[in-house]
């Protein structure tokens, strides 16, 4: 199992650095994307592992959308033919902060209108799971339990108990 992790300019990296936190313990996380190098809206420059052209998506991958300006993934066709290629497959699709607004933007085919969903909350509809950007540890934790990361049920809750306060 991978975890690719969508990268384009302006994209908020802090969103996405528990996720690999805790699929790394587990498994792989690559950071993904349309370009080779795109700056974060932190101003850091990320160069990616692969290509969107270049993945084979497993049935047990997992793909994340993160906020940023999705302006600069919106009239992609790569990108947008990529994300209905892994939400038909079934692939576990995380999208937090505007990554609900470009998901959503594609007319899958569940009900993905963010408008009549808690935007208070991490929620999960199908194969995706959505969050508001200031839940970016409630959205890593849930996606990694819907992925399978821990062990049991302890190691969650040790997990959960270790985050408590932050």
């Amino acid at each position: 199992m991978t975890a690719y992790i969508m990268c384009y300019n302006s994209f908020a990296l802090f969103e996405t650095i528990l996720i690999s936190y805790f699929f790394n313990a587990k498994k792989e996380t690559k950071m993904i994307g349309i370009d080779k190098k795109v700056i974060s809206s932190e101003g850091i420059t990320i160069n990616t592992d692969n290509l969107l052209n270049e993945i084979q998506l497993m049935s047990d991958d997992v793909l994340v959308i993160p906020g940023g300006n999705i302006n600069n993934l919106l009239g992609r066709e790569s990108v947008s033919d990529f994300v209905r290629y892994a939400f038909n497959k079934g692939i576990i699709i995380g999208c937090i902060c505007s990554g609900r607004d470009y998901i959503s933007n594609l007319n899958l085919q569940i009900n993905l209108n963010i408008n009549k969903i808690d935007i208070h909350t991490v929620c999960e509809i199908g194969n995706v799971i959505m969050a508001p950007p200031e839940f970016y540890l409630k959205f890593a934790l849930k996606l990694a339990k819907k992925a399978d990361i821990f062990d049991d049920e302890l190691d969650y809750k040790e997990t959960v108990d270790f985050f408590k306060g932050y």
